[in-house]
């Protein structure tokens, strides 16, 4: 999933889907995705075979700003997920620090609280 560039000052929990720019998932079961180990990259905005896009619900995503910085969130099955930060640099996507954006609490009600 990659995230709107307000998502370290608006989320309002560490899921907030509502910020969300790109998301994708499997497209049946979640073994039915290609594997981790066999994707080279994912391209923003286009789904790997096995994979669909779920937001946008309709369209392309949204293109990408020089220098913004951008949230990024990859959950698998069977594998480590990642997430960070990276900002378009020479039209490619560079890895980069980003704001902490910390939640703590619990169920259904976070709040912000300062990182470690």
């Amino acid at each position: 999933m990659v995230y709107n560039p307000q998502f370290s000052q608006k989320a309002k929990s560490p899921w907030d889907e509502d910020l969300a720019l790109w998301k994708i998932d499997v497209a049946e079961g979640r073994s039915t995705g290609t594997p981790v180990g066999s994707l080279d990259r994912i391209v923003y905005g286009v789904s790997p075979e096995g994979y669909k896009q779920i937001k946008p619900q309709i369209g392309s995503a949204p293109p990408l700003k020089q220098g913004t910085k951008y949230f990024y969130e990859v959950t698998t099955t069977n594998a480590s997920g990642t997430a960070g930060y990276f900002q378009i640099k020479d039209s490619r996507a560079v890895s980069t620090d980003g704001p902490d954006t910390c939640f703590g609490g619990e169920g259904k009600k976070w709040a912000r609280v300062p990182c470690r």
